[in-house]
């Protein structure tokens, strides 16, 4: 597997909640120091705002961004959302922007003084999914429509500061990936315009901090988006789903062929969704029905590496 690394260089400086003065001893006044921490991400495959250049690798897009945050002592101890008084132990509170060469955070990040203190890190992706100290981690809220679904990844990490201030941040799903591919027989000619819905769960509440969610208990018909057109008898679709397991899945398939326009129906007894894994549904369409060919569960394959070395490269 092709890797490549993008360092995040974490420049710039400004106060979270209160007052530079205030808090001059948790964020120097300018970046490049010793004391400065470098950041590499791993990260998996992830359709939304990502692109993907060859062998199931995928980079980031210029303006996409990751939130980091970190408090010193017990991972447990995370600072209390509720608690004004306990804001200003978010040392770290940054949003991290790709802007298709390089990484720029905002605030400057630097690690604590003193030996042996343990540092914490939690990061996500789509930035904005949640902000601190505002949201509580522990209980974010997510609703997936046709029009906001986007593939969101998490990363931790615990440990004291090393001789080459590097924070090694492994991204991974929380979510599911659903995967399905049809395939026509002979008797449908001039295939166009398939569309492809299913009846799932759309609502979650993630845990940042833990890298867990809980399903929630609203259903809506949702789209299956279309990944690679149709070619000859072929067509394949994808979506980015809430783990869950499904007693009964229905999947509605509309095209037009031969001149005409169909509408069909199929029923999975059960489909699990798991997260960070993805789900491949493989159907035949024939004249009268729609029959099972294939259903399996694996690993969503993991893709780039965003680190060092290929910085300039992986940008452009």
């Amino acid at each position: 597997m092709r890797k490549k690394f993008i360092t995040f260089i974490l420049v710039g400086m400004v106060c979270l909640f209160q007052s530079c003065h205030q808090h001059d001893d948790i964020f120097p006044h300018e970046p490049g120091t010793e004391d400065e921490i470098v950041l590499t991400a791993k990260i998996g495959p992830a359709p939304t705002r990502m692109s993907q250049v060859a062998d199931n690798t995928y980079v980031f897009d210029a303006g996409d961004s990751i939130r980091v945050v970190g408090w010193t002592g017990a991972y447990a101890a995370v600072p209390d959302a509720s608690n004004p008084s306990e804001y200003a132990k978010w040392w770290i509170n940054s949003v991290v922007i790709y802007n298709g060469r390089k990484w720029t955070a905002t605030p400057y990040m630097r690690w604590q003084n003193g030996e042996g203190i343990e540092h914490h890190f939690v990061s996500w992706y789509p930035a904005g999914i949640a902000i601190a100290p505002r949201d509580d981690l522990k209980s974010i809220s997510h609703l997936s429509t046709d029009t906001y679904n986007p593939d969101i990844l998490v990363a931790s990490t615990s440990l004291t500061r090393p001789s080459d201030n590097r924070v090694n941040l492994h991204f991974s799903h929380l979510l599911s990936r659903f995967d399905l591919h049809l395939r026509f027989v002979d008797y449908y000619q001039d295939i166009t315009n398939i569309s492809v819905t299913s009846e799932l769960t759309v609502d979650a509440t993630i845990n940042l901090i833990a890298g867990n969610l809980t399903q929630g208990s609203v259903s809506a018909t949702v789209s299956v988006d279309e990944v690679a057109p149709t070619e000859g008898n072929t067509w394949s679709g994808s979506r980015i789903v809430v783990p869950q397991n499904t007693d009964g899945c229905s999947l509605t398939i509309k095209f037009v062929a031969n001149g005409k326009d169909y509408s069909m129906h199929y029923t999975h007894p059960s489909l699990h969704f798991e997260q960070g894994k993805r789900t491949t549904l493989r159907l035949l369409v024939s004249k009268d029905d729609i029959l099972l060919q294939g259903v399996g569960v694996s690993a969503w394959s993991e893709g780039s590496s965003l680190g060092d070395a290929d910085a300039e490269e992986s940008g452009k």
